[in-house]
């Protein structure tokens, strides 16, 4: 009978705290999120068999922000900026997640 080398007790984090702020003033918009999340344990595969390799996720704290501007009624513009803090996170045992800037144009009919 198989069985799992995972320690599924050990490979979740214990705490998550999430808060976010938000402003809108006439046309402007703008968003505040940040999120902590406590250390866990990841496992990624080693290319060796079924043999999964354990890795420690540090604790993490993560912002993004958004700004935007009405145009119109109907037309919204705005700039969001996921890990405003940092260029680079670890949140798993896979490759890094990268600093993202998305500019959008929202219409609504």
């Amino acid at each position: 009978m198989a069985t799992s080398p995972i320690d599924y007790a050990l490979s979740v984090p214990r705490h998550v705290l999430d808060g976010s702020l938000g402003y809108s003033w006439e046309k402007v918009e703008l968003d505040l999120q940040a999120r902590w999340q406590s250390s866990y344990l990841d496992y990624r595969p080693t290319g060796v068999s079924f043999y999964l390799q354990p890795v420690e996720i540090q604790n993490y704290v993560t912002v993004n922000g958004r700004a935007a501007y009405k145009v119109t009624d109907k037309v919204t513009a705005a700039l969001t900026v996921q890990q405003l803090n940092t260029s680079r996170l670890y949140q798993t045992a896979a490759p890094p997640v990268e600093r993202r800037i998305i500019a959008s144009l929202t219409a609504r009919f």
